[in-house]
């Protein structure tokens, strides 16, 4: 995944486009600008161009360079606040970056996954950085970018209800739709990646705000079609939380592999190593 500055520049905040600049100007007006206008303007677009290729290659290195034998060893490697974050992060996705040998870390990266040193990087940015990098096409990004949108959605939902407010009329705030919006279209975004990956980022959504169980299964049964069984795991642990049956498990389970075969680019992984294939 592409990033940006390096850790010892991560409080330096990046150039911002200037709206002013980017008004519809009356005929007539723009004879004003003169060439030295022009070639301000050429040069700060640079520095923003330029800045944007930096936090794009931020980590990269980094991630592709962890030799670790066990997630649990790599987490010694970090601070407590960055390993209290690696932990959230873990949970929220059913211990999907959890790796028992070099070899599952390994697949984990040449699969799309967020890593470790990738999350803790997104973690570091402002929403309106990573959304940056996500527009620009970093998958990576989008994943992590829809994380942070859920993040916003859950504290949304807190406050709300903190509020005293009926957590039924939470579709009422507009801090909330916001943010559902713009993670709904994420939603559509990421469901075309062929990351196994994208199964516990659909998973997440599905339960957490759109609390549809089934569909959470389903997403991961996805994932694990992929070649992920940690992702079968986890669906297995959702069908016993809310009492799904066989019968809609099977179902589930069919549908899924109907949807991955119309999907003319559908990517099937190796199996991940580790656990039960």
């Amino acid at each position: 995944m592409a990033w940006l500055q390096s850790q010892e520049s991560e409080g330096e905040k990046p150039p911002y486009e200037d709206l002013a600049s980017s008004a519809t100007t009356l005929p007539g007006v723009t004879a004003g600008r003169n060439q030295s206008d022009r070639a301000a303007d050429s040069a700060k677009q640079g520095t923003e161009n330029a800045v944007t290729a930096v936090r794009r290659e931020r980590l990269a290195g980094q991630s592709s360079n962890v030799r670790a034998s066990t997630f649990d060893d790599l987490l010694n490697t970090y601070d407590s606040l960055e390993r209290s974050r690696l932990e959230h992060f873990n949970r929220q996705y059913d211990d999907v970056i959890t790796f028992g040998s070099q070899e599952e870390f390994d697949w984990l990266a040449s699969n799309g996954y967020p890593l470790p040193a990738e999350i803790l990087g997104a973690a570091a940015m402002s929403l309106a950085e990573l959304r940056e990098i996500a527009e620009g096409g970093d998958e990576k990004a989008e994943f992590l970018y829809f994380d942070r949108l859920n993040q916003e959605l859950a504290r949304a939902r807190d406050r709300h209800t903190g509020a005293g407010l009926d957590p039924a009329t939470v579709g009422e705030s507009r801090e909330y739709m916001e943010a559902f919006v713009a993670a709904d279209t994420y939603r559509r975004r990421i469901a075309d990646n062929a990351s196994p990956f994208t199964g516990y980022a659909l998973a997440r959504f599905y339960e957490e705000t759109l609390q549809n169980p089934y569909a959470a299964v389903a997403a991961l049964y996805l994932s694990g079609s992929r070649g992920d069984h940690v992702a079968n795991t986890a669906a297995d642990q959702l069908l016993r939380r809310y009492r799904i049956g066989r019968e809609a498990r099977d179902a589930l389970a069919s549908y899924t592999l109907v949807l991955r075969d119309r999907d003319h680019g559908y990517y099937q992984a190796a199996p991940r190593p580790g656990g039960s294939q």
